[in-house]
């Protein structure tokens, strides 16, 4: 039976950075959607498409710590599928780049003006961007949370190729 994997992530610039990942071969491959599991209830629609061969790759932030909505949407997921992986963002993605770069700043990875303009200017980047400041993919995703998220493990050498 072939797993099928589906990545379901906070918001677009982790979409970005997932495609950019899978494109460089650095992640395993898989079906992309923005979901943000901390604030919206996942459809009980959108889990009938998914047979108990799916992994679903959980991309997330956890700087806030309000884990009802996520944890209700933990329990859905499971009633599908044959695993979970957890790719914990500490404290969030911003904090994941700087930690996978030599950048000091987010702006230099995506030499914006300012760090605000950073988020606008991400979904432009190439993988090349974040080859410019040393990027290194073992360092994305390295850490675990010291907060309620800590109960759940840290997966991303699961899907790191």
């Amino acid at each position: 039976m072939n797993l099928q994997y589906v990545y379901l992530v906070e918001g677009q610039d982790e979409e970005h950075l997932i495609r950019l990942l899978k494109e460089s071969n650095l992640i395993i491959n898989g079906k992309v959607y923005v979901k943000n599991l901390i604030q919206e209830y996942i459809s009980n629609v959108f889990l009938t498409r998914y047979k108990k061969n799916v992994v679903f790759i959980l991309v997330y932030d956890t700087d806030v710590e309000k884990l009802d909505i996520f944890d209700l949407n933990i329990n859905k997921l499971n009633a599908v599928a044959k695993k979970i992986y957890h790719i914990q963002q500490v404290k969030n993605l911003e904090d994941e780049l700087l930690r996978s770069t030599k950048a000091k700043q987010v702006k230099e990875i995506t030499k914006s003006k300012s760090n605000t303009d950073y988020k606008t200017d991400f979904k432009k980047i190439k993988f090349g961007s974040l080859m410019d400041v040393g990027f290194d993919i073992n360092l994305l995703w390295s850490c675990s949370p010291e907060n309620k998220f800590s109960k759940y493990n840290q997966n991303s050498n699961q899907i790191k190729k």
